[in-house]
């Protein structure tokens, strides 16, 4: 499970140096409490989050979807969270160094199914960059996390 979590951060990473960023970048996060275990400990206190699914009523049809959501999360977990609408299913990292770029992620998780056209991401750039095919490959990483999740619990 670590082992997998940590491939698909460092695949984004490579895809990232691999747009055309400098030789040797360096991505740094402002984690300073240290790697937790879970995605659901890093809403602790110590952390600066806007979580606005918890000001909102606990009656929402149009919740996101659980495994796409959890994917997200896990994929995420080694950065610092902006903002983290659980309800809304929004999911917004906070900026960190790819090269000469500060990026940040934002991921909307619109649907209840896992299904392509219920994940957006979008990846922020302090100097307007486009990253269309990081796009693209985190996507594809949030699904396929999604769906091992999920055939992962059935077999249990």
């Amino acid at each position: 499970m670590k082992y997998t979590k940590t491939v698909l951060f460092h695949s984004i990473f490579l895809l990232l140096v691999g747009c055309g960023m400098t030789d040797n970048p360096k991505i740094t996060t402002d984690n300073s409490a240290g790697a937790k275990t879970a995605a659901e400990q890093r809403f602790g206190s110590d952390k600066k989050v806007l979580d606005l699914g918890n000001l909102l009523s606990d009656e929402t049809d149009n919740a996101p979807n659980y495994y796409l959501w959890q994917a997200a999360l896990e994929l995420t977990e080694d950065l610092s969270y902006q903002i983290v609408d659980t309800k809304g299913g929004l999911l917004q990292t906070e900026k960190f160094a790819a090269g000469e770029d500060k990026i940040a992620l934002k991921i909307q998780i619109t649907g209840n199914r896992i299904q392509s056209d219920y994940v957006k991401v979008t990846v922020i750039s302090e100097r307007n960059l486009a990253y269309p095919d990081n796009e693209k490959t985190v996507k594809f990483n949030i699904l396929k996390r999604a769906a091992q999740i999920r055939k992962n619990e059935k077999t249990n």
